[in-house]
């Protein structure tokens, strides 16, 4: 190609070219698309009033890292520095012959909602709910 043509059609080129990287994203992803994107170890815990809570704790969550825990020696609930903890849930069970299946819905609220909360200083105790949303919600 004789370079006359190709000064023709660069000024054409380039743009397309910055566009294109332009619109590529700034870091690479952590995992692939229908990876893990996190792990969730928890309890559903039934109050007095027949409603429930789910509270728990993350050991992995992606683009973070996987060992989330303040001792790597000792890891559980009481070392994780990302906690989580539901609102009010009301269940009811539905009977299908030697299955059980459960209705949830929201017994506080408009919906069911988790609440990831990151301690500095974690102190989990699956004994205390309120310990599960201790920290800074994120």
């Amino acid at each position: 190609m004789p370079l006359k043509h190709l000064l023709r059609i660069l000024p054409v080129i380039l743009p397309i070219l910055a566009l294109s990287l332009a619109a590529q994203a700034p870091y690479a992803r952590e995992s692939e698309t229908g990876s893990v994107a996190a792990q969730f170890i928890g309890r559903f815990v039934i109050g007095t009033d027949g409603n429930g809570e789910v509270i728990g704790f993350m050991p992995f969550l992606d683009g973070i890292g996987n060992d989330l825990f303040t001792d790597t020696s000792s890891r559980s609930e009481r070392t994780a520095f990302f906690s989580v903890r539901s609102n009010k849930i009301a269940f009811s069970n539905i009977p299908n012959g030697t299955f059980n299946h459960f209705l949830l819905r929201p017994a506080t609220a408009s919906q069911i909602e988790f609440r990831v909360y990151l301690n500095e200083n974690p102190d989990q105790n699956w004994g205390n709910l309120a310990s599960f949303s201790s920290g800074q919600l994120v």
